[in-house]
C-alpha cells in the first residue's frame, strides 16, 4: 500500500518541484509577443497590397472609421505608409483631400490552440479549504497565430467614384511553445525579431 502511496506522490511531487510554466504572464492587456502576432500579421497583409497606377502627387485621407482590430493604431500607420510609397499626399481634413481610401478588415486578431499529453492541473475543493494539482505534462503545444484579412478601396471626394479597389488579403504570424517532461522547453516562431 505504502508503494502505491509513493508511486501517485513522488510524480507530482517532482512536478511541482520542476516548477509549472505559465504561457501568458504580464501587466498589460496582451503580452508583447500577442502585440507581435497582431502587428507582423497585419504589416505581411499591408505587404501584399499591389502597386497603384496613377495616384502619385493625390491628396488622400484615411477613412478608419469601420475598421475594428486590435492595437488598430498600428494598421493605420502601416496604410498610411503603404500609401506614401505610391506617392500620395496624406490630408488630415476629408474636405480637402483629393482622395477618400477606405480601409477594410474583415478579420483580425489571435487563435490559441494546445494540445496535452499528460494530466491537466486539477482543482480539489474540501470542506473550506482548496488544492491545485500542478499540470503533469509528458508532452504539451500551445500555438498562438496571429492572423490577418484586411483590403481597401478608394473613392475620388469629388463625384465619389471609385479610383482603385485593393481586395482583401490575409496573412498569419506564428509562435509555438513545446513542453516535454514537465519542464524541457523550446518555441519556434516566425516573428521577426528576438522573440
Amino acid at each position: 500500500m505504502n508503494r502505491i502511496i509513493l508511486l501517485f506522490v513522488l510524480p507530482l511531487l517532482f512536478a511541482s518541484l520542476a516548477g509549472c510554466v505559465s504561457s501568458r504572464k504580464t501587466t498589460t492587456p496582451r503580452t508583447a509577443v500577442e502585440r507581435q502576432l497582431i502587428a507582423q500579421s497585419s504589416l505581411m497583409t499591408i505587404d501584399q497590397f499591389p502597386a497603384l497606377d496613377n495616384v502619385a502627387g493625390k491628396r488622400y485621407f484615411l477613412d478608419t472609421e469601420s475598421l475594428d482590430l486590435p492595437d488598430q493604431q498600428y494598421t493605420e500607420a502601416m496604410m498610411r505608409l503603404y500609401l506614401l510609397r505610391q506617392g500620395m499626399l496624406e490630408s488630415h481634413d476629408a474636405d480637402e483631400s483629393d482622395v477618400r481610401v477606405r480601409m477594410t478588415a474583415a478579420s483580425g486578431g489571435i487563435d490559441d490552440f494546445q494540445l496535452l499529453v499528460g494530466i491537466p492541473e486539477f482543482n480539489f475543493s474540501f470542506v473550506g479549504a482548496s488544492l491545485n494539482t500542478p499540470e503533469i505534462s509528458l508532452f504539451k503545444k500551445d500555438w498562438q497565430l496571429g492572423r490577418a484579412r484586411m483590403g481597401a478601396h478608394a473613392l475620388d471626394t469629388d463625384d465619389n467614384a471609385l479610383l482603385f479597389e485593393i481586395p482583401e488579403v490575409g496573412a498569419q504570424a506564428r509562435y509555438i511553445r513545446h513542453t516535454i517532461l514537465f519542464f524541457i522547453t523550446w518555441k519556434w516562431t516566425d516573428l521577426y525579431g528576438p522573440y
